[in-house]
């Protein structure tokens, strides 16, 4: 991503990893927020805002955001 310019904002790495840490399933929990940030990026950097929007509308990850 760094050839293409995309940045994560500070901490959003951590926040993504730590939420899906030990959930089962957690790859395709992963694949899933890692896709949805890409498509509704704002720009060329991945915000907290747009995971807690994801986190808010995706069944599993909401209850794996609730879980933090």
């Amino acid at each position: 991503m760094a050839k293409l310019g995309i940045t994560f904002e500070p901490g959003l790495v951590e926040r993504i990893l730590n939420d899906v840490d030990e959930q089962p399933g957690n790859l395709p929990l992963l694949e899933f927020a890692l896709t949805e940030l890409w498509n509704k990026r704002t720009g060329k950097q991945l915000t907290h805002q747009v995971y807690e929007d994801i986190v808010n509308s995706s069944h599993d990850l909401h209850y794996v955001g609730c879980k933090r």
